[in-house]
């Protein structure tokens, strides 16, 4: 059998051990030697794209507060590990800050007396960005009301910024691992300025919903180090792009005729998968991943 052997079809369900996205398939019948002059190729790849906005590396929100009293606060709220589209990450983005700000809520101006948390979040969709304020809130308790925020002062932290301006201490030391939103949110690169009531604080970029747009398989029995990933990896043998929605199937078949690797006169008994992103991070698969390994002759390439 070894020696006719030309396809492995791998299906996640039937790993040796593991995890959906890193596992270990076990050659039935022990150990097979692949011919001199083979290169194999991963054909086939599905697995569903599950993959939420959110994920446990891009879900906090780092925004400092100037309250009237020239108290500075800095300090980070957690987004739900959800999907979103543009307009539900707006409402969400607003209701994380709502919760976390040390600003009291009042009342708008507009003669209904409905009590209004202070922030405000929208998508522009002629901008292509996030735009947050600080709603104009008012005491109705006097009369007549009175401004309750002014003088307060907001800005949320752009990556950038957060590594030589960020002031947080104890619960809200900057951490090593930032898990920061700021590719979510738009507010990557550049500093932006404190904002008063009333004035809207634009994202400097688009905001990116889709944060997960390839997958790696690496294989270190496989691999060879024929190949470099995008943060150094050498253990790739293929990459596939995430072009389906979220909830959809991913589909992927082979790419170009030379998107092989070499494999000649290896020994498997046992090969090894793992399903990163560009950042080396697992992806977070919900169900499995099948796809197939072939084996052709490096003549016909």
């Amino acid at each position: 059998m070894a020696s006719r052997l030309r396809r492995i079809y791998i299906d996640g369900r039937f790993r040796s051990e593991g995890t959906p996205s890193k596992f270990t398939y076990n050659i039935p019948g022990g150990s097979f030697e692949v011919p001199p002059q083979m290169v194999a190729v991963i054909d086939s790849f599905v697995c569903a794209n599950t993959f939420k906005s959110v994920q446990d590396w891009n879900r906090r929100i780092y925004f400092r507060e100037l309250s009237a009293s020239g108290t500075v606060t800095d300090k980070w709220v957690e987004l739900p590990l959800v999907n979103y589209n543009v307009l539900t990450l707006a409402a969400a983005v607003a209701t994380a800050l709502n919760s976390a700000t040390t600003f009291q809520s009042g009342v708008l101006n507009d003669g209904n007396n409905t009590p209004d948390p202070p922030y405000f979040c929208e998508y522009v969709p002629s901008a292509g960005q996030l735009k947050i304020s600080l709603k104009t809130i008012y005491d109705n308790t006097q009369n007549p009301p009175v401004q309750r925020n002014v003088s307060t002062q907001f800005t949320i932290w752009t990556r950038e910024a957060l590594q030589t301006g960020w002031t947080g201490t104890g619960s809200f030391a900057l951490p090593v691992e930032l898990d920061d939103a700021s590719e979510l949110m738009g507010s990557v690169a550049g500093t932006l300025s404190l904002i008063a009531p009333g004035s809207l604080q634009a994202m400097p970029e688009f905001p990116d919903v889709h944060p997960i747009k390839q997958l790696f398989i690496h294989s270190k029995a496989l691999g060879h180090r024929s190949s470099l990933g995008p943060s150094g990896q050498t253990t790739i043998i293929k990459r596939v792009p995430v072009v389906q929605g979220y909830g959809e199937t991913i589909h992927d078949t082979i790419s170009t005729a030379i998107d092989h690797f070499d494999i000649g006169g290896s020994q498997l008994s046992q090969i090894d998968f793992e399903i990163l992103d560009s950042n080396n991070r697992p992806i977070p698969l919900t169900r499995h991943a099948s796809f197939s390994v072939l084996f052709i002759p490096l003549e016909f390439f």
